[in-house]
């Protein structure tokens, strides 16, 4: 697993305020979504859906809005408004 090419690309589908659903798909209405960033995802599936699971703030579509909500715990950085919207795009 390429964790950088991989940390790579959330940051740069969080900076196209992309969402990445738990099928691993990207919504992004509107926005070109570059070929690679979605390699990339398909590369590293089981990461990205784990991180998706968990909340993690890597995979924030929208951090300035949701950094509030952001807290620490079991390790890792997660997003309670990413965790409280999943029920409703998974």
């Amino acid at each position: 697993m390429q964790h950088n090419a991989l940390d790579q690309a959330l940051r740069d589908l969080q900076n196209l305020h992309a969402i990445i659903l738990a099928t691993g798909d990207i919504w992004a209405p509107g926005v070109p979504v570059p070929g690679h960033l979605t390699a990339q995802l398909r590369q590293n599936k089981r990461a990205v859906r784990s991180r998706i699971a968990q909340s993690s703030i890597y995979v924030c579509p929208a951090p300035d809005l949701h950094r509030r909500s952001w807290s620490y715990r079991g390790g890792q950085y997660w997003c309670a408004d990413c965790a409280r919207l999943q029920k409703h795009v998974s």
